[in-house]
Formats: C-alpha cells, structure tokens, sequence
C-alpha cells in the first residue's frame, strides 16, 4: 500500500500569516495532527475563507469541531473535512452559528466510523448545516480490522441507513 510521510506540525504554521486565504486544499498526506484545535486556530486566521478541504487518510476532526468554523468563517462555501460521526451537545454550539451555504450530502470520515447515534448526529448536522441533504461515508469497505467496539457489520449498515434515512424523510 502506498505510504505518505507525515508532516510535522510546524508545516501548517506559516499558512496561519495568510489572513486573506479564501481556498485551502490538502490531500494524500498523514495529517493525523490536524485536529479539533488545530480547526479553531485555522477558523481564527482564515476568516475569508471559501473553500476547505482537508480530504486527508487521517485526521482527527469532530463535529464539535467545527463550531469554530461556523462561528468565523461565515463565507464558507465548500467544507471536506470528513470528520467522526460523533453528535455533541447542542446546547455548546451558539445560536447564530450555522452555515445555510453547504448544501448537498455531508462527508464523513473515510474508514468505517460508528454512528452510536443517528438522530444525534442528525440533530447535530441540521442545526449546524440546514441545508445539507444527506449524508456520505468513505468508500472502505467495512472489516473488523476497522470496525469500533463490538458492532458486527449488519448493526453497522444499519444505522447509517438509519441516519441517511432521517434526511429523505426530512
């Protein structure tokens, strides 16, 4: 399989100076590192920001995570990101903070990640994202090499059927 080296943290520094950045793309690299506060930081520098996509192997972005994007950067139009199906506490995330500019399906991880629970992260996604129409998961194929905690594969399909099912139904 191909290798991608990892980058140190100190690589993304200098974009930071960049405060007129409006589009960013990363790909095909670990940017394991790249993460929940690494999001916020990035949300505070780059409030002109259009385009975002951090289509990476390996991130460790979260739902919540992206409050401060939704807070900042109001001008945002396309978000690859492919964060963990993890809902959070509405209450956390601000009233006003919501981008009724992305539109279409949502992006999640692309490992087989768990959906704990659907009409969670429904909530979540339609507070945050009201315009967004369905959900999509990477194209892994399921394994048990990936699979979290003790969910057989059926459980698994299920409740991403489930979770893509509430956004049909609306």
């Amino acid at each position: 399989s191909e290798q991608y080296a990892e980058l140190p943290k100190s690589t993304f520094l200098p974009l930071a100076s960049l405060k007129a950045l409006q589009q960013l793309t990363l790909q095909t690299c670990d940017l394991e590192h790249l993460n929940d506060d690494w999001l916020a930081k990035a949300a505070l520098a780059w409030r002109d920001i259009r385009t975002l996509d951090i289509s990476a192997v390996d991130n460790r972005f979260s739902l919540q995570g992206l409050i401060p994007l939704l807070v900042r950067c109001r001008k945002i139009t396309t978000l690859e990101l492919h964060p963990t199906a993890t809902p959070f506490d509405l209450s956390l995330l601000p009233p006003d903070a919501r981008n009724t500019r992305i539109t279409g399906k949502f992006s999640f991880h692309k490992a087989p990640v768990d959906v704990m629970d659907p009409h969670a992260v429904f909530a979540c996604l339609k507070a945050m994202f009201p315009n967004v129409t369905g959900v999509k998961r990477g194209d892994i194929m399921f394994s048990r090499d990936f699979a979290t905690g003790d969910e057989d594969e059926d459980e698994y399909q299920e409740k991403w059927e489930e979770l893509e099912q509430l956004f049909l139904e609306g």
